[in-house]
């Protein structure tokens, strides 16, 4: 990171991370608006309904999820199922370890967002 914001250049790292939070940190300063056109990022937490995925994103119109985990850390069942029938129905997503897990759950986003102005 550079001044608070992060490198470009290094922004589509591998690397896994032990503290969630600074993993969720830098994917929301990847994210940025003025960053990422046609990207919309949201947070839902809800200290009620257990499992909800880390990140909620409208990806060019396509409804993406993104659970966020350390290098060792492991879904709940809650989050296990919540992505899974996400993903049943037609949503994008997945557990990422890392700003390039992220970016190609994001890629794959975009190109099912082409695909469906094909149609």
């Amino acid at each position: 990171m550079l001044n608070g914001t992060v490198n470009m250049k290094k922004s589509l790292s591998s690397q896994q991370y032990k503290d969630e939070s600074k993993l969720l940190r830098i994917v929301t300063e990847w994210l940025a608006p003025q960053r990422r056109d046609g990207i919309k990022v949201l947070r839902i937490c809800d200290r009620y309904a257990k499992g909800y995925s880390d990140l909620f994103l409208c990806v060019q119109g396509v409804f993406t999820i993104i659970e966020l985990k350390t290098v060792d850390g492991e879904c709940t069942p809650h989050q296990t199922l919540f992505i899974k029938e996400m993903l049943e129905c037609g949503a994008v997503g997945g557990v990422c370890r890392s700003l390039q897990q992220v970016a190609e759950i994001i890629e794959e986003a975009k190109l099912r967002a082409g695909a469906n102005r094909e149609e």
